[in-house]
């Protein structure tokens, strides 16, 4: 993957180049991986790239003041941030876009945490066990009973 662009974006998925991300820090294996298995959406949660992840961290960085929070995914019904903590490790999920009040955020130990709770959400959700769920889904066809 070459991760040295002069935009800021990586190919491929549009990542942060190195010159971009916080000194000393890169993308954690697992979160390639997840990539890699073509794994960008655990509704309501989805990964952000491109453009939309360059204008969230700039945007982190004004509103936060915090050079270190790198963003990955957002979720899609309210304004939760699921961010890498290049300073502290694991992941953090600030409330963005809101006072300074509600804007204490959610510590995950690493991406493997937060992708356990993404999955519970995408459950709660209904994205996951609800036999009804196809309905919602304008490219699905309703279930074959054998």
């Amino acid at each position: 993957m070459d991760r040295d662009d002069d935009d800021g974006l990586d190919a491929g998925y549009e990542l942060l180049t190195p010159r971009s991300l916080p000194k000393g820090w890169d993308y954690p294996p697992e979160y390639f991986r997840l990539l890699g298995l073509g794994i960008t959406d655990l509704e309501p949660w989805e990964m952000v790239f491109g453009e939309r992840l360059i204008a969230r961290y700039r945007g982190l960085k004004q509103v936060f003041r915090h050079p270190t929070l790198v963003p990955f995914a957002a979720r899609t019904d309210r304004d939760d941030l699921a961010c890498f903590d290049a300073a502290e490790g694991g992941v953090v999920v600030v409330h963005d876009f809101a006072g300074s009040q509600w804007r204490r955020p959610k510590r995950f130990s690493g991406f493997n945490a937060w992708v356990r709770q993404a999955l519970d959400d995408c459950i709660e959700f209904g994205g996951i066990g609800d036999e009804n769920a196809w309905r919602s889904c304008p490219s699905c066809e309703a279930p074959r009973r054998s």
